[in-house]
This record gives C-alpha cells, structure tokens and sequence, in this order.
C-alpha cells in the first residue's frame, strides 16, 4: 500500500508524493490502483511539500496547489477584496 499527497494525474495514472520526508516522487498507473481511499485534509502541507508540488506543477503544466488567500468572511456583512 502507498500513502501519500496526490501531487498529479494524467491519463495514465498518478503522480503521489509520498515516503517518510512526504517529497519523494511515485507515480502509479491506474492499472496497479485496485483500490484508492482518500483522506481530506484541509490544512496546508509542510513548506517542502508545498515546494515540490508547486515544481511538479511547472513540469506538467497542471493547475497545481491554489494560491494562499487572506482570511475573509464575507457572512460577517463585509465583501472580501
């Protein structure tokens, strides 16, 4: 079993970042994927990790990880900017 962030996919599978420092570059084939269970977590990855996804998404040319936005709660009456 592999575990780690989902860093890219394409038609032929997934590129994760996985192993003990979370920057090590696996890629999978949806071929050898029999079963995927994924876990949502919603704080920001480690300045490393968010480094090597931001080179993956260069070198492929995905979207990549969003840009980090400024705290806003437009429910509060305010617009956010």
């Amino acid at each position: 079993m592999t575990t780690g962030r989902i860093a890219a996919v394409s038609e032929s599978g997934i590129v994760l970042l996985a192993g003990g420092d979370g920057v090590t570059e696996e890629s999978l084939s949806w071929a050898d994927i029999l079963k995927a269970v994924v876990e949502v977590d919603f704080t920001a990855p480690p300045a490393p990790v968010r480094a090597r996804l931001a080179e993956i998404a260069d070198r492929d040319g995905s979207p990549g990880p969003a840009a980090e936005q400024p705290d806003s709660d437009p429910g509060e009456g305010g617009t956010s900017s």
